[in-house]
């Protein structure tokens, strides 16, 4: 995939344009579908006309990214042809590293979205105006140079804090973290380790407020990749969580997954089933509403995913379903789903929304929770279900077009760092 990459980014094409006058009406139309930095796109790629209705396009772009065990970005762009180029479609991908600067990534996302569009602007009138132009490359890297000397291991470590304040209050969180990560088409390896810290402060007249919160957590994760359509592996975890009530609770999660699709498709379509068992021990700081201080237990988790990233939008839908096996009257159920749609010219449709039907707060401490406890939210509270949505829905009107770039006073893009 390097070698491809840097192949490719050799036979960076220029294009320029001829002083002939074009009807600007003739260039291919291309409709961006979750494309990220559109604006910068507009200003390197001009030869296209950009439209706001995927049914006025000719070619329809799609771009997905998926995390590489490097901790990089592997980009993928589906050239989808509509009208006279109905059934030439193509795929393109690059990757990049971890520390690739907003900038590479831009123009390597240009360069690639560049070549993909050759195929189609290669049939219209702006194609007597364009030339490719050849770099050829001068430095070669030796084997030795090539060779991974972490074998597929990246190791992060990060920290991360925020403070914020007034008169009457005060607000301080600290994070910290650390992970080992091994990806390979074989083996799937995460290692990592968190802390956090939580200090809170409220005053008003003779009324004063102060809690500080701890969190520890580390967990482990190995996959097998058993064929293009199986795998299995393990999940671990271990935490301490005072606004879960646990002094330690700890489980090792033998799991096995399906996907109805071969993984190397994940990018846009995507149905697993996966199925772990959950043995669990637990130890409280206060007594739990059970009466308990610790306990073990074997749980059990079957959950499906769906995916679908197609021209028109996205759409996806996750359920999950847990038990206690001991007693399955302590169970969950956890079900999410999400859409984006280009309904019409115009219109578009973005709906998400989760539900959760919970019977398996054993955490719960027995003695309850302060008023300020409750109001700050401090301590997980009981409950039997939990929901959150959102909707969106616009619509637009007036010029097709939208290839013109003015970032004066501000832009809205988006960038990576």
């Amino acid at each position: 995939m390097k070698k491809a990459f840097l192949i490719i980014l050799f036979l960076f094409p220029l294009f320029t344009f001829s002083q002939t006058t074009l009807d600007s009406t003739k260039l291919l139309k291309v409709f961006l579908n979750n494309v990220s930095n559109e604006d910068y796109l507009k200003s390197k790629i001009n030869y296209v006309n950009y439209v706001r209705d995927r049914n006025l396009a000719q070619l329809v772009l799609i771009q997905t990214s998926q995390t590489t065990g490097s901790g990089g970005i592997l980009f993928s762009y589906f050239f989808i042809g509509q009208m006279e180029f109905t059934g030439r479609n193509d795929t393109l991908t690059f990757s990049s590293n971890v520390n690739s600067t907003a900038d590479e990534i831009e123009k390597s996302e240009a360069q690639t979205i560049s070549l993909g569009l050759m195929q189609y602007v290669a049939h219209t009138p702006v194609a007597s105006s364009l030339y490719v132009k050849f770099n050829s490359p001068t430095v070669s890297q030796t084997d030795d140079e090539a060779r991974d000397k972490w074998h597929h291991w990246l190791f992060s470590i990060g920290a991360y804090g925020n403070a914020s304040g007034e008169k009457s209050a005060t607000n301080v969180n600290v994070t910290g973290s650390v992970s080992a990560d091994h990806v390979t088409e074989q083996w799937k390896i995460n290692l990592s380790a968190d802390y956090g810290y939580t200090y809170d402060r409220y005053s008003y007249d003779t009324y004063n407020f102060e809690n500080k919160t701890y969190s520890k957590s580390a967990s482990a994760l190995a996959v097998k990749s058993l064929s293009d359509h199986w795998s299995a592996g393990f999940s671990s975890d271990v935490y301490h969580s005072e606004y879960g009530n646990y002094k330690l609770s700890a489980n090792f999660c033998p799991t096995v997954e399906y996907d109805v699709f071969p993984y190397d498709a994940s990018a846009t379509h995507l149905i697993t089933f996966k199925y772990r068992t959950e043995p669990t021990i637990n130890q409280y700081i206060d007594t739990t509403i059970y009466n308990k201080t610790q306990e073990f237990y074997l749980g059990n988790t079957l959950s499906a995913k769906f995916k679908l990233k197609e021209k028109w939008g996205s759409l996806s839908s996750n359920i999950s379903a847990s038990a206690i096996l001991e007693d399955p009257n302590k169970h969950n159920l956890s079900i999410s789903n999400s859409i984006s749609w280009n309904v019409a010219q115009g219109l578009s449709f973005s709906l998400y929304g989760s539900f959760d039907i919970i019977h398996d707060q054993i955490n719960l401490p027995k003695h309850g929770a302060s008023q300020e406890e409750i109001l700050l939210q401090l301590h997980e509270m009981q409950t039997n279900f939990r929901y959150f949505s959102y909707i969106n829905l616009t619509y637009s009107f007036g010029s097709i077009f939208n290839n013109i770039v003015n970032p004066r006073f501000g832009s809205s893009d988006s960038f990576y760092f």
